[in-house]
Formats: structure tokens, C-alpha cells, sequence
């Protein structure tokens, strides 16, 4: 199993590991490294990106008001 695997499943998604490993091997691979916990990973780093933009975006907002 490659080391890059599980950090471009997070970030990337499960199509784009499927794409750059191929469809079997993704999916041995995240059932081997558990599928609960890239799950879990996953679900954080997409809630985080969500608050980034929102932030961005609020702050956006406030400056346009000034």
C-alpha cells in the first residue's frame, strides 16, 4: 500500500483514490486502514474546508459593509 494513499483519501475523496490507485486496490486499501476511522477523517477535513470558506466568506461580507 502506497503512504500517499490515506492523506489524498482525505483530502480528495474516494473517487480521486479510486482514479489514481485503481478501483480494487482503493478499496482493499480502506478497508485494510478502516473504513470507521477514514470515514471519520474524512467527514473532519471536509467540516473544516466548510468553515474555512464560511469564514472567508463572512469576513468577505463585513468588509464590503465598511
Amino acid at each position: 500500500m502506497p503512504p500517499e494513499f490515506e492523506p489524498i483519501f482525505i483530502t480528495q475523496g474516494w473517487r480521486r483514490a479510486e482514479y489514481l490507485f485503481g478501483k480494487r486496490a482503493a478499496k482493499r486499501w480502506f478497508t485494510v486502514l478502516g473504513p470507521d476511522r477514514l470515514r471519520a477523517a474524512r467527514t473532519a477535513h471536509r467540516t473544516a474546508e466548510q468553515n474555512k470558506r464560511r469564514t472567508i466568506e463572512l469576513r468577505r461580507k463585513a468588509g464590503a459593509r465598511n
